[in-house]
């Protein structure tokens, strides 16, 4: 009975030694295979870089603490091409680093066609935008604001300041009315007589930035009457240079 007992023990002894050397071996099998899958995964991710580096010339980088995200464009442009911005500036002392900038839409494709609203086709106080003739040499320096719709219609729908408010452009003549190339138009003429306008001061929102290319006379004859008193009378009447102006008054220093 005695000699019984050791054999147990020794038994037991080897039962419990397995089952260590079991789990031991499972946990070492688990922990080589995530090994191998992180390893696998880094040469993956080493493959991908490699053949990224030539279309992502950021990756290497490094940047200054960003800003907050710009909503300006939000405000003032057409909300097909309205975009929230953020700049980055390069902290990097690479010179293939440049600064870059992050774009995001304001609104999505369903929320544009939300406010797609139609515009009055002119706005009679915004003299040198949307065909409205100049009366003056320049237009006043005080900001106009004007409706851009026609605001009845829209009763109880949502409206924001640019889709029924305009502050026009302030706009200046910059020459005097002549022969302008058109390149044919419906009626088949390829001159028209205008004068050219300059952009002084951007208006808003978008539609209203800029003021008309050009200033179209009311009557076609014009300019032929002019070069034909210019031929009778034997002179020459010489374009205008641009314009310069006093910012605090609307007066103007040469012509």
């Amino acid at each position: 009975m005695f000699r019984v007992k050791p054999c147990y023990y020794c038994f037991g002894f080897e039962c419990v030694f397995t089952l260590l050397m079991i789990t031991l071996i499972q946990i070492l099998y688990r922990s080589v295979n995530s090994k191998i899958a992180d390893i696998g995964r880094l040469q993956q991710e080493n493959i991908i870089l490699n053949e990224q580096k030539n279309v992502a010339p950021f990756i290497e980088c490094t940047y200054k603490k960003t800003r907050e995200f710009s909503t300006i464009s939000c405000g003032e442009d057409d909300d097909s091409y309205a975009f929230i911005s953020r700049f980055h500036e390069s902290a990097s002392e690479n010179t293939q680093c440049v600064d870059r900038v992050d774009v995001l839409p304001c609104l999505s494709s369903d929320d544009v066609a939300k406010f797609n609203f139609t515009r009055l086709e002119n706005f009679t106080q915004c003299a040198g935008l949307n065909k409205i003739r100049l009366k003056n040499s320049i237009t006043q320096s005080t900001p106009i604001v004007a409706p851009s719709i026609n605001i009845t219609k829209y009763k109880g729908e949502i409206l924001r300041p640019k889709d029924f408010l305009v502050k026009c452009p302030r706009c200046a003549i910059k020459s005097f009315f002549g022969w302008r190339d058109t390149g044919g138009d419906e009626d088949g003429n390829s001159q028209r007589c205008a004068r050219e306008l300059k952009t002084y001061s951007h208006g808003w929102p978008q539609h209203a930035r800029f003021c008309d290319e050009e200033d179209v006379h009311d009557v076609p004859d014009f300019c032929r009457l002019h070069d034909f008193l210019r031929e009778k009378l034997g002179g020459a009447m010489e374009e205008s240079n641009e314009l310069n102006f006093v910012a605090s008054t609307d007066k103007k220093k040469s012509l």
